[in-house]
């Protein structure tokens, strides 16, 4: 094979390269376009633009690019690349009346959980690893998560001042103040007007330091993260939650949910939907955001893109 090679003129050799290896040749033939979309994606400061650079991305290096992709420095992009990767199109073992006939295979997609758990070592909900593996595809146009077993479902409750919180934890009012508690202890903060949303819901983490505090609703839309100095009722920092970048309330069952674990001076952001998982990091003292992922690219379902 080495001889024959050497006797073609390289322009020849270029294009059987690129029939036999297929869209994994643009690596080799033209890395700096390729670096040049890559970072296009990782500089994208809102969810449209980068859904949109992660398209000509993914759409340039086809399916066979993904695995390099999916081992980038940047975590939320090797996330992105590791789930395309993982999406492989079967046929469910026991068709359910009402439900589409395809999903995405249950196995591949437990070792996409194998590989976020290796690459972020944060703790992942028992409800949000469940969910994300039971995916309903509607294809060419986009995917769904199955929510009808309890086991998918997060444990939580009706909180004193109104909105859902975790099981273990519970919010009440406090004059002018809000109290939040769970089995790490509690903070004190002070009411704003998105605190007590109608349905609303909030998630805490409280730690030796810092704690932090987000308030949602029943949607994907982007929503407010906050982080708290210890003994300081004003927040430090404030960044917006993308979730999974619905652009409107929705009616109907969605029950989207979001829970807050700490991990190295992080707090990661676990949450879902009825048509998008998400998960976010920010750093704890800034508010920086270290990555996010969304299987849904932000409503932007890579399900109509072009990945062959």
């Amino acid at each position: 094979m080495y001889r024959f090679r050497k006797q073609l003129a390289p322009g020849v050799v270029a294009w059987i390269v690129g029939v036999i290896g297929g869209s994994s040749v643009v690596y080799a033939q033209n890395p700096s376009a390729v670096k040049e979309l890559r970072d296009r994606v990782v500089s994208a400061s809102s969810a449209e633009s980068k859904a949109k650079a992660y398209r000509i991305l993914f759409e340039k290096v086809g399916r066979s690019g993904l695995v390099t992709l999916a081992k980038d420095e940047d975590t939320g992009l090797a996330l992105q690349a590791a789930w395309e990767s993982h999406k492989k199109l079967v046929h469910p073992p026991k068709l359910v009346l009402g439900r589409v006939d395809a999903i995405y295979d249950v196995s591949d997609l437990t070792q996409f959980l194998a590989v976020l758990k290796k690459r972020t070592k944060a703790w992942i909900p028992e409800w949000w690893a469940k969910r994300i593996v039971a995916v309903d595809v509607f294809a060419d146009r986009h995917h769904a998560f199955v929510q009808d077993s309890d086991d998918k479902k997060p444990d939580r409750r009706q909180s004193k001042a109104g909105p859902l919180v975790p099981a273990d934890a519970e919010l009440e009012e406090s004059g002018d103040h809000l109290l939040y508690t769970n089995r790490d202890g509690k903070f004190k903060y002070l009411k704003s007007e998105e605190s007590l949303l109608f349905d609303g819901r909030c998630a805490g983490l409280i730690g030796e330091k810092r704690s932090a505090v987000a308030i949602f609703g029943n949607s994907g839309r982007a929503f407010t993260l906050s982080g708290y100095e210890r003994g300081h009722e004003k927040p430090s920092w404030t960044v917006d939650v993308w979730g999974s970048g619905r652009s409107r309330a929705v009616t109907g069952v969605n029950d989207h949910w979001a829970e807050l674990i700490g991990l190295d001076n992080m707090v990661f952001v676990f949450g879902g939907e009825s048509h998008g998982m998400y998960l976010e990091a920010f750093d704890t003292a800034t508010g920086q955001c270290r990555f996010r992922f969304c299987t849904c690219y932000w409503f932007n379902f890579s399900e109509r893109w072009n990945l062959m």
